[in-house]
């Protein structure tokens, strides 16, 4: 593969990890917003069922922008080989996958216990913190 095509291919996959990441915030503000309004109304079926629907595609995210940082970082270690004085051996390893796997989860269970907050508290405790 050229040099261009490989560099394209890093640049294709950063998009799409954009594009990812709006996506994430969509659902994120989604269950948040469901949560804070309607999560003391909804039976506990519908509780666990937008649960397991949210962690379901927050992980189908999380697996996919874990296996592109992989990719990118074969694709700029073979960009490395062909042209040294361009392109920075990529020195970070999977540290950065680990580092987003480690923030996306906390946000997950972030929501869970604001579900859980909104369900098992009361009004007055949620107004007052």
């Amino acid at each position: 593969m050229s040099e261009y095509e490989l560099s394209d291919l890093v640049a294709s996959n950063m998009a799409n990890m954009y594009m990812d990441t709006a996506t994430f915030l969509t659902l994120f503000s989604g269950y948040i917003v469901v949560t804070y309004l309607l999560g003391d109304k909804l039976t506990r079926f519908q509780a666990v069922f937008i649960s397991v629907v949210f962690l379901g595609l927050a992980a189908r995210g999380m697996s996919g922008i874990f296996n592109l940082i992989g990719k990118n970082l074969e694709l700029l270690t073979r960009l490395h080989e062909l042209n040294p004085q361009r392109y920075d051996l990529p020195t970070q390893g999977m540290m950065s996958a680990y580092v987003y796997l480690a923030f996306r989860t906390l946000v997950v269970l972030g929501c869970f216990i604001f579900m859980w907050q909104v369900r098992h508290g009361s009004k007055k405790n949620l107004e007052a913190s």
